[in-house]
């Protein structure tokens, strides 16, 4: 009886797993500087806490309870969201694929699609002008420098 209960908690476990799969790349906001803060304000977002940080990249953790994901967030021009470990996420490998729970998949693709929102909000809000240290097409000519009376 114990044998058949073992295996039925298993076979059950078994069918949470899928195969994982990481998030396409997405487009980051323009500018390395504001790719940063577009992934900053979606792990706040999602919950994500930052663990390590170098140039281009980051690690993130989420954690619920008794499970934890990990991510690396690779960032340039595009926005990469890759596996990095997880806790009681049943993660495995199988004949050279890789399986673990389909909440993983879920997380990270939300997770990427809350960092293309933030950065096409950013860049909704960026003035490509000002950005570039330009003049506005349109705007007024500086005002000339004040004369010294005194002259």
């Amino acid at each position: 009886m114990r044998t058949w209960f073992v295996l039925l908690v298993a076979l059950l476990a078994a069918c949470k797993t899928v195969p994982l799969r990481d998030p396409d790349p997405v487009k980051g906001a323009p500018g390395p500087d504001l790719t940063l803060l577009a992934i900053h304000r979606a792990m706040a977002l999602e919950g994500f806490v930052e663990d390590e940080v170098s140039p281009g990249l980051l690690r993130a953790h989420l954690i619920r309870g008794d499970w934890s994901m990990t991510v690396d967030i690779e960032y340039a021009e595009r926005v990469r969201v890759v596996y990095a470990g997880s806790k009681n996420l049943s993660y495995r490998v199988r004949h050279g694929q890789k399986y673990i729970h389909r909440g993983y998949n879920a997380r990270a693709r939300r997770l990427v699609e809350a960092i293309q929102r933030e950065a096409l909000l950013i860049s909704a809000e960026v003035d490509p002008d000002a950005y570039l240290g330009l003049e506005p097409i349109g705007a007024p000519p500086p005002a000339p420098p004040p004369t010294d009376p005194a002259r």
